[in-house]
């Protein structure tokens, strides 16, 4: 029997699957669009429904349908792999047929209880009064799915049985609680955030209570009742991973290449009524790691909403360091004193988008807060050092580190020197950078990059590959392989074999665009000649070095030797040819 991957590519083509995303339009036997991976005007995103695989030359993602899915969701394999099974009508059958049905489940329960608590909001005056005194509007209740807890003990739970859940799904879901044997409601009287996952399913939910239900008698006593309770941890919900809003605000990270982060529920609802459509936050959490990776698929634009001196701004300077070490532009809003998102949006809209359309570095927000409250020189460095340096140590690109260390040289009034030294200190202590990225010949980030040599000679595999499809190319093929071989003393038919698919892709498809294979001989020349010439530089600068050391031990006949032999590499490296010609 095939497996849910290959059902799920014979039901599914990847037209239509990339067609339900963005609009494609003819170009000869593939298809084109313009980029939904990067901003681009002219279209280099191309499918080929022969192949059933897509490649964009502008940023070099490419792949299949799940490649795809992976990419646009923002999700993981097996999250695409749900999302496509579903579509295509296939079961999945992966992590035990128990386990998976228990997760369906628990996503169904979940489900009724937005329903349930949607139902209870509609007809209870007080919770819609808190709401439009925040100054949420219905559009915005609707869309995010607001909802009610009654303030009793059971009511919810009991509305859940009768629609024939059980005691161990409820609890599963994390929507009771269980004491003496019995259930019992985990949220009363509270507004209801239904938190979702990336596809926009329910998995958690924060409940915020409401004002006169804020105190509770314990006896003689009045308690004071947590304003903010959340979803435990269940086999839905890692509280680690999620970030509200996130389904929500995926579409706008990517479009305007950045995400805003504020610090609570409210602030999302009234950034997204205000026109930022790309705010989400952290869910009983402080932002982590695990959230940046999240965000990371989508941008590498973080910008905080954070108060600076804020228990959630410092509970995720962690992560902010993590950001920087990543490679990410870490951007800071600066919110009038006492203020948040949601203030602005209710003031005016119009400010709360001037204010994210203004943020600043985080480096630069910290040496103007640092500014505004010195009190004398002395005092001013301490803080500049406590507060900035940390942050420049952990910044991954070395020019945009130089830049700020110039800064922070001309706001102290010093030389760039004694700064420097000082971040070397600081760096010595620096955590390691787990999520480090290199960049590849193209300028794109990649966990792993080839080096020069191993770019070229796949791109002259991938092209003698395309010559092969061609009858009448046999003759020049066999020319090709014996160059290539001449000059790396490796079989082309035995490396072809080890060029990545995604790789082997994009040459096709560049064939198919070109719509004929004689312009790649021209390019077949040049690569090879490159090659050769990069091959001799290597060995240049081996010979080169052989004969410092050689001058260091006083070796003359070694010397004089390796003279010549860096005087015969030069003279082939300017006149480099190869046997390859037309």
């Amino acid at each position: 029997m095939s497996s849910p991957v290959e059902q799920i590519k014979d039901r599914l083509h990847i037209v239509d699957v990339i067609a339900s995303y963005i609009k494609l339009e003819k170009a000869g036997r593939n298809l084109k669009a313009r980029c939904p991976f990067h901003n681009e005007k002219t279209p280099s995103f191309f499918v080929s429904p022969e192949r059933d695989t897509f490649h964009c030359f502008g940023c070099q993602k490419g792949g299949d349908i799940f490649t795809f899915v992976e990419e646009i969701e923002g999700a993981e394999f097996k999250e695409a792999l749900r999302i496509l099974a579903e579509r295509a009508g296939v079961a999945i059958t992966g992590g035990g047929k128990e386990e998976h049905s228990l997760r369906e489940k628990l996503f169904l329960v979940m489900e009724h209880a937005v329903l349930y608590y949607e139902s209870q909001l509609r007809g209870n005056t007080e919770a819609l009064a808190y709401l439009k005194d925040r100054g949420v509007r219905e559009d915005i209740i609707k869309d995010f799915r607001i909802g009610f807890a009654p303030n009793e003990w059971r009511e919810t739970c009991a509305n859940l049985l009768a629609k024939g859940f059980t005691d161990r799904e409820l609890e599963g879901a994390g929507l009771v609680i269980r004491k003496d044997n019995r259930i019992y409601d985990r949220f009363r009287g509270r507004i209801m955030f239904p938190l979702m996952n990336t596809r926009g399913r329910t998995i958690a939910f924060s409940g915020r209570i409401l004002p006169q239900n804020a105190l509770r008698k314990d006896g003689e006593k009045e308690i004071e009742v947590a304003k903010y309770i959340n979803s435990p941890e269940t086999p839905l919900f890692n509280k680690s991973n999620v970030l509200y809003g996130f389904d929500k605000a995926k579409s706008a990270m990517r479009a305007e290449d950045a995400c805003v982060v504020v610090e609570g529920q409210m602030d999302v609802l009234m950034s997204h009524q205000g026109g930022v459509l790309n705010a989400v936050a952290a869910s009983g959490t402080a932002l982590t790691e695990e959230h940046l990776a999240l965000i990371s698929r989508f941008t590498d634009n973080l910008v905080l909403a954070f108060d600076a001196d804020s228990a959630g701004f410092r509970a995720s300077e962690r992560a902010i360091t993590a950001a920087l070490l990543r490679g990410m532009n870490v951007l800071m809003i600066e919110l009038p004193h006492g203020t948040d998102p949601a203030d602005l949006v209710r003031e005016d809209p119009k400010k709360w988008v001037a204010a994210v359309k203004s943020a600043g570095h985080i480096v630069d927000f910290f040496i103007s807060a640092a500014q505004n409250k010195r009190e004398d020189a002395g005092a001013f460095r301490k803080e500049i050092r406590r507060t900035v340096l940390p942050y420049v140590a952990h910044i991954e690109n070395k020019i945009d580190q130089a830049h700020y260390v110039g800064k922070i040289a001309r706001t102290l009034g010093l030389e760039e020197a004694p700064v420097w030294e000082e971040l070397r200190k600081l760096e010595e202590h620096a955590p390691p950078a787990p999520y480090m990225r290199t960049h590849d010949a193209f300028g794109n980030k990649e966990k792993q990059t080839l080096d020069y040599q191993k770019k070229i000679e796949e791109r002259i595999l991938g092209l003698i590959k395309i010559l092969k499809k061609e009858s009448s190319m046999a003759e020049r093929v066999t020319r090709a392989q014996e160059a290539f071989q001449e000059l790396t003393s490796k079989d082309a038919e035995s490396e072809e074999n080890t060029i990545p698919p995604e790789r082997l892709e994009a040459f096709f498809f560049e064939a198919e665009i070109r719509e004929n294979t004689g312009t790649f001989e021209e390019e077949l020349q040049e690569l090879f000649r490159n090659l050769k010439v990069h091959i001799l530089r290597t060995r240049l600068r081996k010979a080169t070095n052989d004969l410092a050391y050689a001058e260091q031990k006083g070796d003359t006949d070694m010397a004089a030797e390796k003279l010549k032999e860096c005087s015969r590499i030069s003279k082939e490296i300017n006149s480099a040819s190869v046997s390859y010609t037309l």
